[in-house]
């Protein structure tokens, strides 16, 4: 039972948010579509909630204010919007009946997830019902429903929750609203902004006064902490939490529900879209957020870091949840197109020039991973010329859990591995490659080569692509050279990312 002191404490606070709740003012805004926002009539709420969402919706978002999404909700304790989410299944499933669209439904409910559970091993087994895509040793599987096949046999089938495909990202439905109550246990939150896919609260959006310069902290002392405080019943918010934003217009950063506020990022490039892209779309000089907000919330950037740049991993005996930083996102997508779209058909894929501690090894595995899934499991090297690195680099894919690494042992070992290399990523050492003849495979592999301005213009570097006559070779170095007889992008073909040490500082990038 509480105290009478306690009590009041709560039901002061229940007050105070509902005036503020109440007392929201709309704004007409002449850079969102003519809509009208219903903002705070304070600093953070014109100055940065409101850009926010004129941003947001900019993008392609619809936009509810939080009188208009309470029509949508049966009940204020529930996460997320099940009339969108139902109409979603509906609409990406079209094969299944009302029966199985009911099933499918039941199993991603909010309800069927105790709120005892670990918030990011809860986020992780959500997250794989919400893409349908497991690795080997998942901690859960994909939704699926009964269904009888076209001979009559009892078979099961994948339920869709998202339409990924770039080419078809409108079959998807993207919301924002703001203010978005949401009842506790004892007492109610309502955070600043959340985007919705489908229904589902993908995205968290804290704003603090612009002229607030530890705006990050302030997010987490007054928001964030508290959002994710045990037993209060916000738990199921952060089960299906894709990121968390903090912002106060002039600056702006990313996390995840695990991150604290040393590991949230920042995201400096509005990609797909330029900075003068930007400007022409927000109509004003791009902010710190709106490059944020157009880089993170891009309707395809958000749904493919959804699907392919998220790791799971356990740091000092502490469940963290990982997402790509824009680099590694920019690049694998620059990369993948260059191979799946037939850009580059010859054996020179390119030369990615990331500065040291940028992250490469997680590109590589972010990159290796989505390989074996568009080009239907084909052969991938990873290749270096130390053996520190060799071992540095398998276990960070080993970490990744993303795709499964195989340590060549010695040149033997290499040379068996590549008889049959399709379906396998191995790791290997240039040295290993030995005479010319004693290792080959006539099949399509991928080689992604790390520190490429090294060791890749003599006799073994040609003994390696002598036994690769059909790879094609990506080289990630920090340091590319141009000299006489050592160029870097002659042997593996053109710049086509760069990430350079200034970046990096730019960033504050928090080294991986």
């Amino acid at each position: 039972r509480l105290s009478y002191t306690t009590r009041n404490a709560i039901q002061r606070k229940a007050w105070k948010d509902q005036k503020r709740f109440n007392a929201t003012t709309p704004y007409r805004s002449n850079k969102g579509e003519g809509l009208n926002f219903r903002i705070e009539d304070k600093p953070e709420g014109k100055e940065v909630e409101l850009p926010a969402l004129e941003t947001i919706t900019k993008l392609g978002y619809d936009y509810l204010d939080h009188f208009q999404i309470r029509a949508e909700r049966e009940k204020t304790t529930e996460v997320i919007l099940y009339k969108r989410l139902k109409k979603a299944i509906e609409r990406l499933n079209p094969e299944l009946d009302d029966e199985q669209i009911t099933d499918a439904l039941s199993q991603i409910h909010e309800r069927n997830f105790s709120s005892s559970l670990d918030p990011v091993e809860a986020n992780e087994k959500v997250r794989i019902k919400m893409i349908g895509l497991s690795q080997e040793d998942a901690i859960d599987n994909p939704i699926q429903v009964k269904s009888i096949d076209k001979n009559g046999n009892p078979t099961d089938v994948d339920v869709k929750f998202f339409e990924f495909d770039p080419e078809k990202i409108d079959d998807n439905d993207f919301l924002v609203t703001n203010q978005f109550k949401l009842q506790g246990n004892k007492d109610y939150i309502l955070p600043d902004i959340v985007v919705f896919v489908n229904g589902i609260p993908l995205v968290l959006i804290e704003c603090k006064k612009p002229d607030k310069s530890d705006y990050l902290q302030a997010a987490f002392d007054e928001n964030f902490n508290n959002y994710k405080r045990k037993n209060m019943g916000w738990e199921k918010l952060f089960f299906y939490n894709h990121l968390m934003i903090a912002t106060c217009g002039i600056a702006a950063s990313y996390g995840t529900l695990s991150s604290g506020p040393s590991h949230f990022a920042k995201w400096t490039d509005p990609y797909p879209l330029t900075r003068a892209e930007l400007g022409k779309l927000c109509d004003r000089t791009p902010s710190a957020q709106d490059v944020l907000l157009a880089g993170i919330l891009d309707k395809k950037n958000l749904l493919n870091t959804l699907e392919n740049f998220v790791m799971y991993q356990t740091i000092e005996n502490q469940n963290v949840k990982l997402v790509s930083k824009y680099q590694q996102l920019r690049v694998v997508t620059k990369a993948l197109k260059r191979v799946e779209y037939g850009e580059k058909v010859t054996d020179k894929g390119g030369v990615i020039w990331h500065t040291p501690g940028s992250g490469k090894s997680y590109s590589m595995a972010f990159f290796a991973t989505q390989l074996h899934i568009k080009k239907k499991n084909p052969g991938i090297m990873i290749i270096t010329d130390r053996k520190q690195l060799d071992r540095q680099i398998t276990e960070n894919f080993e970490k990744s859990g993303l795709s499964q690494p195989i340590r060549a042992k010695s040149a033997k070992h290499l040379g068996e591995l590549l008889q049959n290399p399709k379906g396998k990523t191995i790791m290997t050492t240039l040295q290993k490659f030995g005479a010319k003849g004693e290792i080959d495979t006539d099949e399509r592999v991928y080689v992604l080569v790390d520190e490429a301005h090294r060791t890749q213009y003599g006799f073994t570097a040609s003994y390696m692509r002598a036994a690769l006559p059909n790879a094609v070779f990506f080289a990630f170095t920090g340091t590319p050279i141009e000299k006489k007889h050592r160029v870097t992008t002659t042997e593996f073909g053109e710049i086509f990312d760069k990430y350079s040490f200034q970046d990096a500082i730019r960033d504050e990038l928090h080294f991986l």
